[in-house]
């Protein structure tokens, strides 16, 4: 049970239901979306050969309209926030949208100040706990247009129909070919990722298959909302580099992490000893941190402007 739901609560959906919640939700909202062109090509090249592939979520393998989770502020969201409750309570909860958009952003920033404190450099937040709090303060403020108490799968359901409104997102074209190869290759495939509860579903839903049909390991995956500290923390990297050396005896220079992000993806990988693959695949989501390549705070091993280079450069020179 995350952190913020009282025990007077119902309970949480089971992973099935909670599976239809996501993918319905997904699928009703979900639109087909195309990457922009940036200014980079591929080029570069491995170290050596990989021999087990990380990967970045949003802005590499999900094309994102905000180009990574969570950042989705400003003007209209007002509005956003009023869709989401009248979906979800009914046309009167939209009332509520000034006091929910203002809570909603009042909570996150509490709950980052409470972990800097604790020493967290990179805090993240369970947005189910968030959601938990905006709806128990809007049934106070608001107690003849939302419960006074939000049921465990209002909380679950709103903070679905937020994101997919907020966040829109598509696979990236050639990300699942790419996979694929990978898979066959024998390839151990794992994401490090700045994600919610619903990441992992919200890849499923749009890729038409489960994690573990994709190739990926569970136990290679991290997702920041269940550890508390976000990218660009190097631990995140540290812990899944300590589970391949585990697991499959790899050592840091055998594997590649791809992402969008120089500072979030290339830096910490990169510090850890992993091969560094910046994909640069949609220049909405391409983070340089910088004017150029040449002046970013990192240099990954390779830039990778397709996912089919990528996947060209795995088949070798044999093509199989």
């Amino acid at each position: 049970m995350y952190a913020g739901l009282g025990s007077g609560s119902a309970a949480l959906p089971n992973s099935t239901h909670l599976q239809e919640m996501v993918y319905s939700i997904v699928r009703l909202y979900g639109r087909e979306l195309a990457p922009q062109s940036s200014s980079l090509a591929t080029q570069g090249g491995f170290r050596r050969p990989p021999q087990a592939l990380l990967f970045d979520v949003y802005g590499t393998l999900l094309i994102s309209s905000s180009g990574e989770i969570g950042t989705a502020a400003g003007s209209g969201v007002e509005a956003v926030f009023a869709e989401t409750l009248s979906e979800v309570f009914g046309p009167r909860a939209a009332a509520a949208a000034g006091d929910a958009c203002e809570a909603y952003f009042r909570h996150i920033g509490e709950t980052h100040r409470r972990l800097r404190e604790r020493g967290v450099a990179y805090p993240e937040v369970d947005i189910r706990a968030i959601w938990h709090a905006v709806l128990t303060d809007l049934g106070r403020s608001h107690p003849t247009e939302l419960p006074p108490e939000p049921p465990a799968h209002t909380v679950i359901r709103a903070a679905i129909e937020y994101e997919v409104r907020t966040n829109p997102a598509w696979p990236m074209p050639g990300a699942i070919a790419l996979l694929e190869t990978a898979r066959k290759r024998g390839m151990p495939l794992g994401i490090v990722s700045n994600a919610q509860f619903y990441t992992p579903m919200v890849l499923e839903a749009l890729f038409g298959a489960s994690l573990d049909a994709l190739g990926f390991c569970d136990q290679l995956c991290v997702w920041s909302y269940r550890t508390g500290v976000a990218k660009p923390e190097q631990r995140l990297f540290e812990q899944v580099m300590a589970r391949l050396q585990d697991a499959y005896e790899l050592e840091a220079h055998d594997v590649l992490y791809i992402g969008n992000d120089v500072n979030n993806d290339v830096l910490p990988a990169s510090r850890v000893g992993m091969q560094t693959a910046l994909f640069a695949g949609d220049a909405q989501s391409l983070r340089l941190r910088a004017d150029s390549l040449e002046t970013a705070p990192a240099r990954p091993d390779l830039v990778v402007a397709d996912w089919n280079d990528l996947r060209i450069m795995l088949l070798g020179k044999d093509g199989k």
